[in-house]
């Protein structure tokens, strides 16, 4: 962790001339964010698998923390590869090749992380499940009782089972994707305000509508923005969000007169339409999860 943690300080002082200060700033706080909780979490896995070893129950709260914990991780690095993709495309024709490479990494790191837990959230799995999940995210899911440790089940699986699973892994894939485009859409409108707010400003302004209300904005996307990446808090994040571009339609584009204007009312309309079905599908599937 020392080392990559080190590797990242001198690529962002090899950058600095090309990338914006303040992208390389959020670039390099998102990787050191990494380098922290990776470290919190090699600790907090190691306390739990001395309490498995020792017979001691593992409380859900500790799951929850470390799925949280883990997902925050993973996608920080996520974000801060990215940022520094755009630098390595300055270097020519190999810097290009670096940079195509390394978003290619990023979807498949999203799925990598994502995938295990969005299939367990599915099997209705409870919260000792999806931390066996993310401590072995291959195998099917190991629930933890106390002293009694349930092995995963091996060998033939019925048909229609296997049919199942593939469903649900496909579902989950395309849950995981339609929900990360529409994540992405508010992380990087948060991420352009910080870097140059001033159009913004000016953008607000122009309607009336205070500018000191700005900050507030930038946080309601990266936060709520970067939950719904998570998949967590999905009624309340991607509720947040719905509610916000209907307000912004009505705030900026109500003038239904211009033909550019009518689009973009009609598109955060829409946006907020899908954030709605999300948050609704994700009300509705909490009781369901609680009683598996």
């Amino acid at each position: 962790m020392i080392f990559y943690g080190a590797f990242f300080v001198i690529l962002a002082v090899r950058l600095r001339g090309m990338l914006d200060p303040r992208l390389l700033g959020v670039a390099l706080a998102s990787l050191m964010l990494t380098v922290l909780l990776d470290s919190i979490e090699n600790h907090h896995i190691m306390t739990l698998v001395h309490s498995i070893e020792a017979g001691l129950p593992v409380s859900p709260v500790d799951g929850e923390l470390q799925m949280i914990a883990s997902q925050v991780k993973f996608h920080a690095s996520y974000l801060g590869v990215l940022l520094f993709s755009f630098g390595f495309l300055q270097f020519g024709r190999l810097g290009r090749i670096i940079a195509i490479a390394l978003w290619c990494y990023i979807p498949c790191g999203v799925l990598i992380s994502v995938m295990p837990v969005e299939q367990a959230k599915n099997a209705g799995a409870r919260p000792h499940d999806l931390l066996c999940r993310r401590l072995h995210p291959v195998g099917d899911p190991v629930p933890f009782k106390g002293r009694h440790v349930r092995k995963p089940r091996t060998g033939y699986r019925h048909p229609a089972l296997a049919t199942k699973g593939i469903f649900m892994t496909v579902t989950s894939i395309v849950t995981i994707a339609g929900r990360s485009l529409l994540a992405l859409l508010f992380i990087l409108a948060g991420i352009a305000k910080i870097a140059g707010p001033q159009p913004f400003l000016d953008h607000m302004a122009e309607h009336h509508i205070p500018g000191l209300l700005l900050p507030l904005v930038i946080l309601l996307e990266l936060a709520a923005g970067t939950a719904l990446l998570l998949g967590w808090r999905l009624p309340f994040s991607a509720g947040a969000l719905a509610l916000f571009c209907v307000a912004t339609a009505f705030g900026f584009h109500f003038n239904l007169a211009e033909k550019a204007e009518r689009t973009l009312f009609i598109k955060d309309l829409a946006i907020a339409g899908a954030l709605m079905v999300i948050a609704a599908s994700a009300s509705a599937a909490v009781p369901v999860a609680a009683t598996g």
